[in-house]
């Protein structure tokens, strides 16, 4: 593998151009912007999917630079959760707001920054943390942030973020743990992953990481999901069998656990290992997949953003070729296919009426559709946002 590689990037969905910056020169594997996880959007993790208790306030992270590769301006735009009033935009303290986008229980929102993540230069590598209708940082984090990818909440308030260290072998990344009320001081714990991309919470508030380790070194086989007690740094469960480059995962209200494998989506060293993309399915406590959904879509469908409503349903954003699928419990083909409105769908959210939020990277829209939803129709709404990335959805 090369440690030192050139800057490239590539279109996705003929619209999106998104990239990488690498830590020992530039990374050529791009990287969409999103929610990992993102999604994903449940018991306060943008990324696992489920959903929170209503009425809800919306955050969708506009992310500039994922685009430029510049430092230009980024902001949280809030909006109420089923409608497309603007509540607020919060500019002060956001700098490259990616996918680490996360609502605690008391409604503060939690963004991770990270410009250097984008441009390969010194820049900001933080999270901060806002009040509601708060347009300054009540708490801004760096002590145990690193290149910080994704967001986790306990119910408890706990927050875990995710850090990769940089881009290149001989990195290795951590998933940092800070209490509720942090303020300042070190993490009061750390964990040591390799490649930790998405987070995802279950009911007894067991985390989940996803360690993409290939993408980081390139070899196959070393990829896992590692399950940690609360509060643990050792893992209780390890799961390798159908994990292949995971980048987003979700837990639905049973706890089964689907995992995307996303060989195309092209992170890091990852972006050299061929094959077609899956979503494994493992039941609660179980390491052995009881399904496997396979895209077959010229192997690079690109199912980057994962949601489950409380049907037990799974949503599924396929960023490559546009569409948001459904599958309904123990079904290996979807049930529904939507793509009136979906243009690269970077990030998914369901509210507790069923809504489910979708922000399309490829035109730069926000549209909503309703749990019952009929894929000939329009989408219930459809609003404009900047470059849309995250999307997080609150109490």
């Amino acid at each position: 593998m090369k440690r030192t590689m050139s800057r490239a990037t590539i279109a996705l969905a003929g619209a999106a151009f998104f990239g990488l910056a690498a830590c020992q020169g530039q990374n050529s594997s791009p990287v969409p912007a999103t929610g990992v996880s993102v999604v994903r959007m449940p018991q306060s993790h943008h990324r696992d999917g489920r959903a929170r208790p209503f009425p809800a306030t919306m955050a969708i992270s506009s992310c500039g630079p994922c685009y430029t590769f510049t430092n230009g301006p980024s902001s949280e735009s809030l909006y109420s959760a089923d409608g497309t009033r603007l509540r607020g935009t919060v500019s002060n303290g956001i700098a490259a707001p990616w996918v680490g986008l996360a609502f605690d229980g008391a409604g503060d929102l939690f963004v991770a920054n990270c410009s250097t993540c984008l441009t390969g230069a010194a820049g900001t590598n933080n999270v901060v943390e806002f009040k509601p209708r708060a347009n300054t940082p009540s708490v801004t984090i760096t002590n145990g942030i690193k290149y910080p990818y994704d967001l986790a909440i306990d119910s408890s308030g706990t927050l875990y973020a995710s850090n990769l260290g940089c881009y290149s072998p001989s990195c290795s990344g951590s998933v940092s743990e800070y209490p509720a009320g942090y303020t300042s001081g070190s993490p009061s714990a750390v964990i040591q992953v390799k490649y930790p991309l998405g987070l995802a919470l279950d009911s007894a508030q067991n985390l989940y990481v996803a360690n993409c380790a290939v993408c980081s070194t390139g070899t196959e086989g070393s990829d896992q999901v590692l399950v940690y007690a609360p509060g643990a740094t050792t893992p209780t469960r390890t799961i390798t069998t159908g994990i292949n480059e995971p980048t987003t995962m979700v837990v639905d209200g049973s706890n089964n656990l689907y995992v995307a494998n996303c060989l195309n989506c092209g992170f890091g060293a990852g972006a050299y290992i061929s094959g077609a993309d899956t979503i494994t399915e493992y039941a609660s406590g179980s390491s052995t997949p009881t399904k496997t959904i396979t895209f077959s879509g010229s192997g690079a469908d690109i199912p980057f953003s994962l949601a489950v409503d409380q049907s037990g349903d799974l949503f599924v954003g396929n960023l490559a070729v546009s569409t948001v699928t459904e599958y309904p419990p123990n079904a290996t083909t979807p049930s529904k296919t939507i793509t009136i409105g979906i243009s690269a769908p970077a990030s998914l959210a369901i509210d507790a009426r069923g809504v489910l939020h979708v922000s399309n990277s490829g035109n730069n829209t926000v549209t909503e559709y309703p749990s019952n939803y009929r894929v000939t129709n329009q989408p219930k709404h459809t609003f404009t946002v900047s470059n849309p990335s995250s999307i997080a959805v609150s109490n």
